[in-house]
């Protein structure tokens, strides 16, 4: 959760705090593993627990796409 709403934080000061970013592009694995992996104790996918509670969605009401992109595949690496 932290590297979700630090990256945003980051790209929404970038903007000069004018546009609260909407969109966050994972590799598809990455993006298969949270949609795959459960909150303990729960029928809550990761993917739908950060869609739910990020900073744009609990601050400002902006539902995040977590997408996949193949391009980031490979990044970070």
């Amino acid at each position: 959760m932290d590297d979700v709403n630090s990256t945003l934080q980051a790209t929404w000061a970038a903007s000069g705090y004018t546009r609260m970013p909407n969109r966050l592009g994972l590799p598809p694995a990455s993006v298969t593993t949270l949609a795959s992996r459960r909150l303990s104790n729960t029928s809550t996918s990761i993917l739908t627990y950060l869609k739910e509670n990020n900073i744009a969605r609990q601050q400002f009401g902006v539902d995040l796409q977590i997408a996949p992109m193949r391009e980031l595949i490979g990044a970070g690496a």
